[in-house]
């Protein structure tokens, strides 16, 4: 498996970085990462031996050399040296979006698979925000790295870009991307159909009275019954209102309850943005990865965003992706922010060919070296599953059974086939 990320904002700390764990068990595994702001490393010290990289004031762009065919002295500028802690092969740099001279760049981060890299697939990993960086997902999800120390709004740009690369493979433009299929874990892609359900979500869990639960669907419904054109973003944007306050529950200074997982009190949890944040502002590791010295901080790209834009829905997007590609849809079960409710309610209502009959489909157990992992639902080139014990970042949470989970949707192996009997929880 050969991965790819875009990233956009987010953080860790510190000592070491190694190859992670239930990475090894993948066979070929390339990382990208492309980023919208800093980039996130592993964390860790040169060795005594090491020799610091030369000091790079500016940032590494890559598409002048790209077009005017230095393809292999591209690939030599962006190879990654001198990072603290790690010895993989990688490279890194920036891609101008549109033209050079305008100034917009991403960032990618590219560590090629490690077994038969010629042959392994391409995996491109997104996290949500939107201005999370990828990296977050490189550091605690799926990369082939760990920083230790003791993905929502992807769920629209990941069929976005989906939906993009369908139509591009028509056209004369090279090179071509051969699209194979998405996922997407505990994605915002329908805040329309998606809204409604978390105020009967956290009644549910005990955290709304019955007042609450319709005090706000009544906002939610009044917000969602003005013109787009004309929008009362803070009937709207309740879903944000309501994630900011249940964060606190009321406290006016302290956050104490994890949107992000309904087990864990907030308090307890590493800052891993501050503590990531800290790593990449290292000169050494600005300069082992081309960045220069950019001013940059994790979660600036939201504030630019329109407020309409965050209430854009991609259903008939991914309804074109479910009837040509196979996709997966995965969430955590204790996930609160994205969770199984809501995704189901967008779901449900995709109009895709096969709508049908995953309305009334049923779902399975699904059983992993004798552990119940989760369950899931196959229709058509369709997977859902939902991950046990697994709050929003279900890959951090259960990496073992995401891990699992992505073998078995790229190389097409059905979930039955886990199955066991006699199995313990």
């Amino acid at each position: 498996m050969t991965a790819v990320t875009l990233q956009g904002g987010g953080v860790v700390t510190c000592p070491v970085s190694r190859l992670k764990a239930g990475l090894t068990l993948v066979s070929p595994v390339l990382w990208v990462s492309i980023s919208l702001l800093l980039l996130l490393l592993p964390v860790g010290s040169c060795d005594a031996g090491d020799a610091p990289c030369p000091a790079e004031e500016t940032a590494l762009l890559l598409s002048p050399l790209i077009a005017s065919g230095q393809i292999h002295l591209a690939q030599e500028k962006s190879r990654v040296r001198c990072l603290p802690g790690a010895d993989l092969e990688s490279y890194s740099g920036f891609i101008s979006v549109d033209k050079p001279e305008c100034g917009s760049n991403l960032f990618f981060w590219f560590i090629p698979a490690q077994e038969r890299p010629k042959d392994a697939p391409l995996l491109l990993w997104l996290n949500g925000g939107p201005g999370r960086s990828s990296m977050y997902g490189a550091m605690f999800e799926n990369g082939p790295y760990e920083l230790t120390n003791t993905v929502s709004q992807s769920g629209k740009y990941v069929p976005a870009l989906g939906y993009y690369i369908h139509h591009r493979m028509d056209s004369d433009d090279k090179p071509r991307m051969r699209l194979k299929g998405i996922f997407i874990g505990s994605g915002y892609c329908d805040p329309e159909k998606i809204q409604p359900e978390l105020p009967e979500m956290l009644y549910s869990v005990g955290i709304y009275s019955d007042f609450d639960r319709r005090q706000h669907l009544k906002r939610i419904a009044d917000g969602w019954s003005k013109p787009h054109h004309n929008p009362s973003y803070p009937e709207k944007g309740l879903f944000w209102d309501i994630m900011r306050y249940y964060s606190s529950m009321g406290h006016p200074t302290e956050k104490t309850y994890n949107v992000y997982d309904h087990r864990l009190d907030i308090r307890q949890l590493i800052n891993w943005d501050l503590l990531l944040h800290r790593f990449m502002s290292k000169p050494s590791v600005q300069n082992a990865l081309h960045v220069g010295r950019r001013p940059g901080a994790f979660g600036a790209i939201p504030k630019e965003f329109s407020p309409l834009e965050s209430i854009r829905g991609v259903r008939m997007e991914m309804a074109l992706l479910m009837d040509h590609y196979k996709v997966l849809h995965y969430t955590g079960n204790m996930d609160i922010i994205v969770n199984v409710r809501m995704t189901e309610a967008y779901l449900l209502a995709t109009p895709w060919s096969g709508q049908a009959d995953y309305n009334n489909s049923q779902r399975y157990p699904w059983w992993h070296n004798e552990r119940l992992a989760g369950f899931y639902t196959q229709v058509h080139n369709f997977t859902r599953v939902i991950i046990r014990n697994a709050g929003h970042d279900a890959p951090r949470d259960q990496p073992e059974w995401t891990l699992e989970m992505m073998q078995r949707f790229i190389s097409n192996q059905p979930f039955w086939s886990s199955a066991t009997s006699g199995a313990v929880l």
